[in-house]
């Protein structure tokens, strides 16, 4: 039995099952990485708060949040931005001296990190703004003092790890959904399904 114009009706509704669960993976990867994206931020911002030293991820963004008196939110999103024009020069260049170069697809990746970048520099003021300094608390808080403030230290690093492990590994760009992924079961038995999605 066919439908639709000769597509095989098992190998529709099992295309239709697979993307399915293409879709339910996908929000599954988007999840993780806006949580990562967030553990990230809060690794980050506690590694600042702590008074031992900034974390590489973020030392030219705290510079010029001290020199200017802005969060260090807002100076990394300003930072991130002129790494991303950066990025699209470069990828122009790229284009130039081959015309073959996929230009729409890479600008549109490039531009796609602002909004990603505005939202995780936000994140990170909300937790500026929510965590205090705790070299500034008082001296009989246990948190305010050296071990203390070493502890946590060491709970900013493994969130600054474990939430950029989890950004990187679920980043955006590699979510795509081709029609073989809805026939690889099937590509010795029958390749209509291949060829009809």
């Amino acid at each position: 039995m066919t439908c639709c114009r000769g597509f095989p009706r098992h190998l529709f509704f099992i295309a239709i099952k697979s993307y399915k669960n293409f879709m339910h993976r996908q929000i599954l990867r988007f999840a993780v990485y806006l949580l990562g994206l967030i553990i990230l931020a809060l690794g980050i911002t506690l590694n600042v708060k702590t008074g031992l030293g900034v974390s590489p991820i973020i030392s030219v963004a705290h510079v010029f949040g001290v020199l200017l008196s802005m969060p260090i939110g807002d100076a990394a999103f300003g930072l991130y931005s002129v790494f991303v024009i950066a990025e699209i020069l470069i990828h122009l260049s790229f284009f130039r001296k081959d015309r073959a170069y996929p230009i729409r697809s890479t600008l549109l990746k490039d531009v796609l990190q602002l909004p990603l970048s505005l939202l995780f520099t936000r994140v990170m003021n909300i937790f500026e703004a929510l965590i205090p300094q705790l070299d500034a608390l008082p001296e009989g808080v246990f948190i305010s003092s050296f071990t203390g403030r070493f502890a946590v230290l060491i709970a900013a690093i493994a969130c600054t790890g474990i939430g950029a492990a989890a950004s990187l590994d679920m980043r955006p760009e590699s979510w795509g959904w081709h029609c073989t992924s809805a026939c690889r079961p099937f590509r010795k038995r029958d390749r209509a399904c291949e060829e009809y999605l």
